[in-house]
């Protein structure tokens, strides 16, 4: 059947949604690989044995999606893939050469531990959206991250009873183009107010939305008596960035732009 439909597509882009690529059998990953040339979007649940199915030029290829079943460190990289420009990585140890940052225009990076998000944005100056979700462990920045052209950044804890980061983790960020915050307030911790005082000259932003998740110790009017500049100031309980009161990162595909909040 797979075979009739890809010969039934001709030469048309393929949009491939593959969310238990562990279930599937090496045949028909096969299959669809040989028709690599033609994928435009793409979403990938895949063991680490399989990626050398991934290997190839992807000339189409305009936004990717992928996990990889493993703890450990892989060997991969989509280095012919001209037009990629928007990318979600879920859970996996992801080597720095992996993509071609710098052309990236949306990022989604979603790990928990320690990881390489500095080396990463450090190289993605065209960003425009940014989600980062993060783990306990995460480091803060040595240095400044320069990001000149991102119009909205999201920051949000990988578990929902994660503890906070800590004090300092938006400050790294140099985002003069930044409209569009969002970030649970225990991340500004401990005096919330001050933290985004010192974070909007900075980062020499001017915000026009700014969302506030998870439990408050700070009320509305607080927030807005602070920062009368910003005409969208929201709130929102929920603290998780997927659907329900899970632990943990869960359905491939899930992004905190497929919410609605309260």
């Amino acid at each position: 059947m797979v075979q009739a439909w890809l010969h039934r597509s001709g030469h048309c882009p393929l949009s491939i949604y593959c969310e238990e690529l562990c279930c599937i059998e090496d045949e028909m990953l096969e299959v669809l690989a040989r028709h690599r040339a033609r994928w435009e979007h793409v979403r990938l649940d895949i063991l680490p044995t399989r990626l050398p199915l991934l290997k190839g030029p992807m000339p189409l290829l305009r936004k990717l999606e992928i996990q990889v079943a493993t703890n450990g460190d892989i060997n991969l990289t989509f280095s012919e893939v001209p037009q990629l420009t928007s990318v979600t990585l879920w859970d996996f140890r992801y080597p720095t050469g992996l993509i071609p940052w710098s052309q990236l225009t949306s990022l989604i990076l979603i790990y928990n531990g320690s990881h390489q998000y500095t080396p990463v944005l450090k190289q993605t100056f065209n960003l425009v959206h940014c989600e980062l979700i993060l783990g306990d462990e995460e480091e803060i920045p040595e240095t400044d991250i320069h990001l000149p052209r991102l119009e909205c950044l999201t920051i949000a804890p990988y578990y929902v009873h994660s503890d906070p980061l800590s004090t300092g983790f938006l400050q790294s960020f140099i985002v003069p183009a930044l409209c569009r915050l969002q970030v649970p307030e225990t991340f500004l911790a401990p005096d919330p107010i001050a933290e985004l005082m010192a974070f909007i000259p900075k980062s020499q932003c001017t915000l026009k939305e700014l969302r506030i998740t998870g439990e408050r110790s700070l009320s509305r009017y607080s927030y807005r008596k602070a920062f009368p500049s910003i005409p969208d100031i929201t709130f929102s309980k929920r603290r998780d960035w997927i659907s329900g009161a899970d632990e943990k990162p869960g359905k491939l595909g899930r992004s905190m732009s497929d919410f609605e909040y309260e």
